[in-house]
C-alpha cells in the first residue's frame, strides 16, 4: 500500500507513462528511450569534436529525434490521463486478519431510546451486554447503543490489539458555556469497561490508548488544544493529531516493517460527526490505510482503500 512519500512519486510516475506505472513493458520502455537519448547524444558530440559530418551524425540525430519524441509521447499520454485511471477504489482488505492496530473516533454515548449518558443508568444497562452471546443478537438485546458500532469495527478485525480511541472535548454553547457530556472526553473509562466486558471471557486482550497517551509525538500548538478532548467542529485539529498519532508508529515500527501503518493498521469513521469522518479519511488517504465503517442500517462491515497507479 502507498504512504504519503511513494505516493507522490508514483504519481509523477504516472504523468510520464500514464496509467499504470506499475507495468514492466512502459518502464522498459521509458529506459529504453532515455538509454538511447544519451547515448546518441554522446555520439553526436563526438561526432562534431572529431568534425564527421557523414552519414554516422545524421543517423545518430535521427535516433535523438525519434527517442525526444518517443518520451514526449508518454508526457502527453500522461498528462491525458483521468484521475479514474490513476486512482482506483478498493473494497477488499487482504491484510482485514493481520490488523494489529485500529484507530477511531470515539462517539459520545447513546441508547437506542436516543437518552444520552447516564452513569446510572449504564450500569443498569450493561448487566444485558454478555458476550457469550453471537454479536448479531446484541442489536435485539436490552442493551442497544450506538457504541455497538464501535465494538463491531473491534469485532471485524481479529488480531487488533490496540485500539487509539479518538475522544472528543464538550461542545461549546451560545453562552460560551460546555454542554456537559456533549463529547466523549468523560465517557473513555466507561468504554474501556464495555470493551472489557465483551471480551471478558475471550482470549483477545485489547489495550486502549486515548490520543493524549504520553508516547505520542503532538505538536505542541495542537496538543494544548486537546487536554479535554479533541473539538469535533475542527477537522485540521482533528486531521492534524491523527497524523502525528501516526508518524509516532511509523517511526517506532520502521525497523521492523516499513510498511507498518499500511499492513498492521486501519481507521474506523463509524463514530464522530461528518467533520470528524472527512478528517480521518483525508488522513487515510495521505498514508493509503484502509477505511472501515459500519452499516448504520445492515449493521455490517464495509471497506474502502484509494490505491495510486
Amino acid at each position: 500500500m502507498p504512504n504519503r512519500s511513494n505516493v507522490k512519486i508514483k504519481e509523477g510516475l504516472a504523468q510520464v507513462i500514464g496509467r499504470d506505472p506499475g507495468g514492466i513493458l512502459y518502464v522498459l520502455l521509458i529506459l529504453s528511450f532515455i538509454s538511447w537519448m544519451i547515448d546518441t547524444s554522446l555520439e553526436i558530440v563526438k561526432d562534431i569534436t572529431l568534425l564527421r559530418f557523414q552519414s554516422d551524425l545524421i543517423f545518430n540525430i535521427a535516433a535523438l529525434l525519434v527517442s525526444v519524441f518517443g518520451l514526449l509521447v508518454f508526457y502527453i499520454k500522461g498528462k491525458k490521463t483521468s484521475f479514474s485511471e490513476k486512482y482506483d477504489a478498493d473494497d477488499f482488505d487482504p491484510n482485514r486478519k493481520r490488523r494489529e492496530v485500529l484507530i477511531m473516533p470515539l462517539s459520545n454515548y447513546s441508547d437506542k431510546s436516543g437518552n444520552s449518558f447516564d452513569h446510572l443508568r449504564f450500569s443498569e444497562e450493561i448487566k444485558y451486554l454478555k458476550p457469550e452471546n453471537d454479536f448479531s443478537d446484541l442489536w435485539k438485546s436490552k442493551f442497544n447503543c450506538n457504541w455497538l458500532m464501535t465494538l463491531n469495527a473491534i469485532c471485524n478485525y481479529p488480531n487488533v490489539h490496540k485500539v487509539i480511541l479518538l475522544s472528543t472535548r464538550d461542545e461549546i454553547n451560545s453562552e460560551g458555556k460546555e454542554n456537559k457530556n456533549s463529547g466523549s472526553f468523560n465517557q473513555v473509562d466507561t468504554f474501556k469497561k464495555f470493551v472489557d466486558r465483551y471480551f471478558h471471557n475471550s482470549t483477545r486482550n485489547i489495550e486502549i490508548v486515548t490520543h493524549l497517551d504520553t508516547k505520542w509525538e503532538i505538536d505542541e500548538d495542537i496538543k494544548s488544544k486537546i487536554q479535554k478532548g479533541i473539538p469535533s467542529d475542527d477537522p485540521r485539529i482533528f486531521a492534524k493529531t491523527c497524523l502525528n498519532i501516526m508518524d509516532t508508529i511509523e517511526k517506532e515500527k520502521k525497523e521492523e516493517n516499513p510498511n507498518y501503518l499500511q499492513d498492521k493498521l486501519v481507521i474506523d469513521v463509524t463514530g464522530g460527526k461528518a467533520s470528524m469522518s472527512a478528517s480521518l479519511a483525508a488522513v487515510s488517504g495521505s498514508k493509503g490505510i484502509f477505511l472501515h465503517y459500519t452499516d448504520t442500517n445492515s449493521k455490517e462491515s464495509h471497506t474502502l482503500d484509494i490505491n495510486t497507479y
